[in-house]
């Protein structure tokens, strides 16, 4: 069978692209912050990872929101490979 959608890596998104991930909420009543975070970090490239934060960050969300058993955004991508912008993105404030 044939595939029929293409795969788009590296695609830039303008800022409402971006903002559309701000929409993103959870069936299963998880947390709404990590829900976000983790469709942003799965749907996104590095850089338009990086504004989403920004914005993220501007409405007063929590990067540091935990799923269920417990874990940050943060904790589980610092045990992906090649993940270190994006765990710079995510990194506690101290």
């Amino acid at each position: 069978m044939k595939k029929d959608k293409i795969k788009i890596v590296d695609e830039q998104l303008n800022e409402d692209g971006i903002r559309c991930f701000l929409n993103k909420r959870p069936a299963d009543g998880s947390s709404e912050d990590f829900h976000i975070l983790l469709k942003a970090y799965r749907g996104l490239n590095e850089e338009n990872f990086a504004t989403f934060i920004s914005l993220f960050k501007g409405e007063g969300r929590s990067t540091s929101a935990l799923n269920k058993t417990g874990e940050s955004l943060y904790d589980i991508v610092k045990k992906h490979k090649k993940s270190a912008a994006y765990t710079k993105l995510l990194a506690p404030e101290s």
